[in-house]
C-alpha cells in the first residue's frame, strides 16, 4: 500500500503506506541502488533486519533531506548507519547533489565488515565484531536489543517514515563464499 511503480520504472512510496520487506534472508551482500527524497523527506534502506519483539529492526542506510535538518545529530545524516555512526573517518566527506537528482547508494557487507558509499564516496567502514561498533549500539535508541546489528543474515527493508521516496536501478548481489571484495 501506497508503492507504485512510476511511469519511468522508479518504485515510489507516494504518501503512507508500509514498508516493503524481502522474504529472503541475505547474509554476505553488495546492494546498488538509485534514490530521491522529497523535501523535508526522511526515509531508508534497512539490511540485516530481523524480529525484535512486535518491530523488524536492522541496521539502516539513511536516505534523508539533511538541509532541512540542520540541527539533526550527525548519525541521522544520508549514508550515516543510522543512529549508530555518521562517517567513519573526519576524512570520509558525503557527496551531495542536486536535491532534485537521483542520488547513488551502495551497501557492502562482508563477513564483519560494513560499508556505505554515497556517490561514490565511501562514508562508512566498520567492523561489526569491534569494540567501536559495540559501543555505539550501547550510546544508541538499539541498545537492549540482544544482538542487535551482529545477526550475520537477515531481510531487506525499504521504509516507510511517512515520506516520499523514490528507488530504481536497485540491485543486489549475494557475497557468500565469495572472495572479500576490496
Amino acid at each position: 500500500q501506497g508503492w507504485t511503480f512510476d511511469a519511468d520504472g522508479s518504485l515510489h512510496l507516494s504518501g503512507k503506506g508500509n514498508n516493503i520487506l524481502t522474504r529472503e534472508e541475505f547474509g554476505d551482500f553488495d546492494l546498488w541502488f538509485e534514490y530521491r527524497i522529497s523535501d523535508k523527506g526522511n526515509s531508508g534502506i534497512k539490511y540485516r533486519v530481523a524480529k525484535y519483539g512486535n518491530q523488524w529492526l536492522g541496521l539502516e542506510y539513511q536516505i534523508q533531506d539533511d538541509a532541512a535538518f540542520p540541527k539533526m545529530a550527525a548519525e541521522h545524516y544520508t549514508a550515516s548507519v543510522y543512529d549508530l555512526f555518521d562517517t567513519s573517518s573526519p576524512i570520509l566527506q558525503r557527496n551531495y547533489k542536486d536535491p532534485a537528482a537521483w542520488g547513488v547508494g551502495r551497501v557492502i557487507v562482508q563477513r564483519h565488515r560494513i560499508r556505505h558509499w554515497m556517490n561514490g564516496n565511501l562514508i562508512i567502514d566498520e567492523q561489526d565484531d569491534s569494540a567501536r561498533f559495540a559501543e555505539a549500539i550501547q550510546n544508541s535508541k538499539f541498545r537492549g536489543q540482544e544482538n542487535f546489528g551482529r545477526n550475520q543474515q537477515g531481510r531487506l527493508m525499504l521504509t516507510d517514515h511517512g515520506s516520499e521516496v523514490w528507488y530504481r536501478n536497485v540491485y543486489i548481489r549475494r557475497l557468500d563464499g565469495k572472495p572479500l571484495v576490496p
